[in-house]
């Protein structure tokens, strides 16, 4: 049952990749998806489910104080109230973020994203170095959703490694 739904999970996040890799946009559906199979999964470690939400809820409060620390910051750049959505980052963007608080504990998930958010912004920096064509948007919640592939696969190759847990067993 949970090889199963970690290849759900992987088939929902390629999906997800291909679409804002060739579109620039992604299907609604993938999110509510991935969220409902992320919740799954908790469940099958057997997550109390107190403690998922409390940590939902931690990484939801992450992502929207990063989200009011981006609005203030083009606001005072702009001298005006600016709207962020589909002018600086896409609403499929966001709703990724969202999708990946279901995903990770607190401090993974501070380690994934911050951790992808780099390395996404240092390989599009040196792609614009390579090629001068490049488009200015970044298709990020394909490239995070291309990492996550990644973390799951380090996951299946590592029993102890999960990303809902935070550290490895001490035994």
């Amino acid at each position: 049952m949970k090889l199963f739904l970690i290849l759900l999970i992987l088939l929902t996040l390629s999906i997800l990749t291909y679409q804002d890799f060739k579109e620039r946009a992604i299907s609604w559906l993938t999110i509510p998806t991935l969220i409902i199979l992320f919740s799954a999964g908790a469940v099958i470690e057997s997550t109390s489910f107190r403690d998922y939400l409390m940590d939902v809820g931690i990484n939801l409060t992450f992502v929207a104080i990063q989200m009011a620390i981006l609005f203030i910051y083009f606001s005072l750049r702009a001298g005006k109230l600016t709207n962020l959505i589909n002018t600086k980052i896409g609403i499929g963007d966001i709703l990724f973020f969202i999708a990946l608080t279901f995903a990770f504990s607190p401090v993974n998930f501070i380690l994934f994203y911050v951790g992808s958010l780099s390395i996404i912004t240092i390989s599009f920096l040196f792609m614009k170095l390579l090629f001068k064509n490049i488009s200015p948007e970044i298709p990020l919640a394909g490239a995070m959703a291309a990492l996550l592939i990644i973390w799951y696969f380090v996951a299946l190759l590592i029993p102890d490694f999960h990303p809902l847990h935070d550290f490895f067993p001490t035994e």
